[in-house]
């Protein structure tokens, strides 16, 4: 009894080494932290689905995961609602493999939406004839703050096309009260909204979001999964000089966003804690954003 007590002791404290003390990931292969990624969505869709049911699950820039072990993509295509794409130029069309990544999940009813970034004419015009020939979604924002209400006449265009639109707009720091800026929301007339969860630190109160459904509005929120952001609730001061190992550099394209491995316990521990947060304020479903970090690897 002993030895199968020292035994057990043993094999706990390796997995617990191998969790919470630096790895040499340079020899695995990029479709291991593609795989990592794609089961950390499931396992908070399933968290998700277990509180409620009806929780919506949508990720952005999330198609490449189709890329994934075919029983984790089979598994991943059946929870997400949507997928949206952030595109900066017509180009992006042109990958053959995009083009059937997208096509495979249109024919499984999964909704595509994009975010085009950008002003110009004629990349505004390709854009919404390319969307409206897929029947997909439609946001186009002046840039990348995602943080204003789209231009009244592009918008006007989209609606015009018979487009799907939404709004996606997770950055509301013009406002400086929460009242005015869920009632800019409300008045904007759109039915489906991409939002922030949090506002000014603290999470969006329930009877909000109760009168944005109450107006046949669906609320998503956003939520990073692929990052850890020095703004949150979660974060420590003495990270800022003495990070944990597992948060593992400034993402040098986003202010404030830090790359972390995605897989570790601690981390899913934080993003367990956020998701109860959305869920428990009563938002429609989720955005996962930043699941294409495992380039950095």
């Amino acid at each position: 009894m002993k030895i199968k007590r020292n035994i057990f002791l043993l094999f706990f404290l390796i997995v617990f080494a191998i969790h919470l003390y630096p790895i040499n990931y340079s020899n695995i292969s990029k479709n291991w932290y593609k795989n990592e990624m794609a089961k950390l969505i499931l396992e908070l869709s399933e968290i998700a689905k277990n509180r409620n049911n009806s929780f919506e699950i949508h990720v952005q820039n999330g198609i490449f995961l189709l890329d994934s072990e075919k029983e984790i993509e089979n598994k991943y295509l059946n929870i997400v609602s949507s997928f949206t794409h952030e595109v900066e130029n017509m180009s992006f069309f042109s990958n053959t493999g995009i083009k059937n990544k997208m096509n495979s999940v249109k024919k499984k009813n999964i909704d595509i939406n994009l975010i085009g970034y950008g002003k110009k004419r004629e990349f505004v015009n390709k854009l919404i004839k390319f969307t409206k020939s897929r029947d997909y979604g439609l946001y186009i924002s002046k840039n990348f703050k995602l943080n204003h209400f789209p231009d009244k006449k592009i918008e006007n265009r989209i609606k015009i096309n018979n487009i799907k639109s939404f709004l996606y707009l997770i950055n509301p720091e013009k406002y400086s009260k929460l009242e005015n800026f869920m009632d800019n929301v409300i008045k904007s007339e759109y039915k489906l909204v991409f939002m922030d969860p949090f506002f000014k630190s603290k999470i969006i109160n329930r009877n909000y979001i109760k009168k944005m459904k109450q107006n046949d509005i669906k609320i998503i929120a956003y939520m990073s999964i692929g990052e850890a952001e020095n703004y949150r609730y979660y974060w420590k001061n003495e990270w800022n000089s003495n990070s944990p190992h597992w948060i593992i550099k400034h993402n040098e394209n986003w202010p404030g966003g830090f790359f972390v491995k995605y897989w570790n316990p601690i981390w899913k521990k934080i993003l367990r804690e956020y998701l109860d947060k959305i869920i428990s304020a009563g938002f429609d479903g989720v955005i996962f954003d930043v699941v294409d970090s495992y380039e950095y690897f």
